[in-house]
């Protein structure tokens, strides 16, 4: 059983994906977009998810594919979009001599977000699958010795 904090964090984790997910999808393509429009874009494509009353068992991975699929669909028109917002990507220092300080976009931080999550659920995998492994290698040894 989880505790409520496990819980918490893990919904959260999950939660946070969609967003991550979108910025990864747009990053792989060279597309830059502000939070608000990847926000409003993730709002649509659950509204209509609703709508169409799809048949989701586990919202988490099925978001995962909408968005590939909403992408990929709408790529002409967000290749456009992208190409028609100037992203503010580099401020200049002015001191003795100009030096370009970049910041990360908003896409390529959602992506580095997304990147993480999926990191670190490979890893509680990994972590589960070895204390498993741990306690039937306990158990074939308790077995054994009762023999």
């Amino acid at each position: 059983m989880r505790s409520g904090s496990e819980n918490f964090y893990g919904i959260a984790g999950r939660s946070c994906r969609p967003s991550g997910r979108y910025g990864w999808e747009c990053a792989q393509r060279g597309w830059e977009f502000e939070p608000h429009f990847i926000l409003q874009e993730i709002m649509h494509l659950l509204q209509d998810i609703k709508r169409r009353e799809a048949d989701v068992r586990y919202l988490p991975r099925y978001l995962h594919g909408a968005v590939s699929r909403h992408i990929g669909l709408r790529a002409e028109e967000l290749s456009a979009r992208a190409k028609a917002i100037q992203p503010k990507v580099a401020k200049l220092v002015k001191g003795l001599r100009q030096v370009e300080v970049r910041e990360p976009t908003t896409t390529e931080i959602l992506a580095a977000v997304y990147r993480d999550t999926i990191r670190q659920t490979r890893a509680a995998r990994f972590a589960r699958a070895c204390a498993q492994q741990r306690e039937n290698k306990k158990q074939k040894e308790f077995a054994l010795g009762s023999c």
